[in-house]
This record gives C-alpha cells, structure tokens and sequence, in this order.
C-alpha cells in the first residue's frame, strides 16, 4: 500500500514536472530574474545565510509556545488521544 502511494506521488510529480509554467509565473520570471542575479552578485551568500538564521532566532525568542497558545486562545493543549480524558483544548476565557 505504502509503494502504492509513493508511485502514485510520483507519477503526478512527473506530470506537475511536465507543465507549462503560466503567462502570470513567466511573466514575474521576467520580471524578478534580473534582479536576482543582481543582488546574487551584490549581497554574498554568508551574508544572505547569516541574516536569515538571525531572522529565525528573532522570531524563535519573540513567538514563544505560550504566546501561540494565548493567541489562540488556549490554556494549554489538552493530553494526548491514547490518555483515558478525551483529547480536548482548554479554551481561554476572556475577561
């Protein structure tokens, strides 16, 4: 059954492979193109990679799990299905 699934996920790669590339994605290629190969030039790659890991690291310290969960409005995240309480969330209520 797994081979099965994989296969299938091929054979639509393939075809997804295949396809022409739309007016709008040629069009942006065009556009956008140049002024990739500018700033490749420009901005070296240490650079780029360096940015974006103090990027991540950014946002790693500043959405900590508590935060998405109380965006989310949720006290906590409820025990796992396998527990004998049903999986529930434990909303958050507003005052």
């Amino acid at each position: 059954m797994y081979d099965e699934y994989i296969e299938k996920q091929l054979v639509e790669i393939s075809k997804w492979e295949q396809q022409k590339p739309s007016v709008v994605n040629t069009g942006m290629n065009k556009i956008f193109s140049p002024m990739s190969k500018f700033t490749r030039k420009v901005i070296p790659e240490v650079v780029v990679e360096k940015a974006i890991y103090h990027a991540h690291d950014i946002g790693q310290k500043l959405a900590s799990k508590n935060d998405i969960l109380k965006n989310a409005g949720v006290l906590s995240p409820a025990p796992p299905a396998h527990w004998a309480t049903p999986c529930r969330w434990t909303r958050a209520t507003t005052t």
